[in-house]
This record gives structure tokens, C-alpha cells and sequence, in this order.
């Protein structure tokens, strides 16, 4: 089974890098965690509530 045909390949399909929302996924918990040991309060739910996040 043929894949991809072609003559010239870019460097991009196969070696192309990135970090994308990789580097997001502890923002949200670090926040949590700040202020739980600010106030004592375990929010669970996005946006936190009783914080400057929550309009």
C-alpha cells in the first residue's frame, strides 16, 4: 500500500515540532493550587469561582 506518492517530501510532514497546548495543561491546576493555599477554598470547576477569574 502506497501512502503518500510524490517526488519531493516536506521536511514539515515528518520533523516539524511543537508545543502547542502541551505547555497549557498545567496552567489551570497551578492556578487551583494557588489558590487553595491562599484562602483554603478547593475550586473544581473552570471559570474558579470567588477569584478574579470569575466575572
Amino acid at each position: 500500500t502506497i501512502m503518500v506518492q510524490s517526488d519531493h517530501l516536506s521536511v514539515e510532514a515528518y520533523g516539524a515540532k511543537g508545543i502547542g497546548e502541551l505547555s497549557t495543561i498545567a496552567t489551570a491546576p497551578a492556578v487551583q493550587d494557588a489558590y487553595m493555599k491562599h484562602d483554603k477554598i478547593f475550586r473544581t470547576k473552570l471559570p474558579l469561582e470567588h477569584t478574579a477569574y470569575k466575572k
